[in-house]
């Protein structure tokens, strides 16, 4: 016989090999950082960071994750605003970046993208916890000491109201 040898395996009438069929949610669940979560949470998205698994744990709220969130997604849209570059770059820009008006960004959006990310920033700076809330929930670091876990809460409750999050918001999964 010339040539490699035949994979083995299950064929289309074409002769081709036939794929096989790989569960993305079975995939998913069985991902390292999610095996520490229970069975029945494994597939959620917020299983995929430290500050959801904190939710899925019951160290902090829905309504305290909900406000997290946000308040990630201000300091996103602020990062834009200012230019800043990104703190994980992708790869190296030879472009020099020059402070103003952001890239397709118009005016109007990027002073209301500061003026919110402001806002949102002296809420939780009159608690003196806005360090806790951008080290776990921006930067999602995992909490090290009950003290952090205290802060990160008191912070998150002052943003609650700010966002006007109901603070019974409850768990739920769509599937």
């Amino acid at each position: 016989m010339v040539g490699r040898p035949r994979k083995s395996g299950k064929r289309k009438p074409c002769g081709r090999l036939a794929q096989v069929y790989v569960n993305p949610k079975a995939q998913v669940a069985s991902q390292p950082h999610r095996v520490v979560v229970p069975v029945k949470f494994r597939d959620w998205p917020e299983a995929g960071s430290f500050f959801g698994r904190l939710m899925i744990a019951g160290t902090i709220t829905p309504a305290q994750y909900e406000a997290g969130k946000r308040y990630n997604e201000d300091y996103s849209a602020y990062q834009r605003a200012m230019q800043s570059p990104s703190p994980d770059p992708k790869a190296m820009s030879y472009e020099p970046r020059i402070a103003g008006k952001s890239d397709g960004m118009p005016d109007d959006a990027a002073r209301r993208a500061r003026r919110v990310w402001t806002d949102a920033f002296n809420a939780v700076e009159e608690v003196g916890m806005q360090q806790a809330v951008m080290h776990h929930a921006v930067h999602d670091k995992p909490i090290a000491t009950e003290r952090q876990g205290l802060q990160l809460r008191c912070a998150l409750d002052r943003l609650i109201p700010h966002y006007g999050i109901d603070s019974d918001l409850r768990m739920t999964h769509r599937a």
